[in-house]
């Protein structure tokens, strides 16, 4: 008995939380790739996959200059499977600048 109640209550802890589902995207870089460029790149990837219907961008949290180290961040919190192949695709069509991406709160 103790262990459907256990179960119940992790489930409906997750359904309170909700979707939490963020795409991080790890961007190419070397260490001669200028400041500039990268966050060039950087703005071109959010502004093209992060207007995509389902898909946000989460806000860049930190020193501006040193940004382009860190990942960018899409929410799809919500997101249907065809707003997700599309964000998948648009990140495809950068392969030039995306190293990879994995979903983070997909439990």
């Amino acid at each position: 008995m103790l262990g459907i109640g256990g179960i119940l209550l992790a489930g409906s802890l997750r359904f309170a939380r909700g979707d939490q589902r963020v795409v991080v995207v790890t961007m190419e870089r070397t260490p001669t790739t200028p400041v500039d460029q990268i966050a060039a790149a950087r703005k071109l990837l959010k502004d093209e996959c992060g207007s995509l219907p389902g898909v946000t961008v989460v806000a860049d949290a930190g020193n501006p200059r040193v940004q382009g180290r860190f990942p960018v961040r899409f929410s799809i919190r919500g997101a249907s499977n065809p707003e997700q192949a599309a964000l998948e695709a648009c990140l495809s069509r950068h392969d030039d600048v995306v190293r990879g991406y994995r979903v983070e709160g997909d439990e």
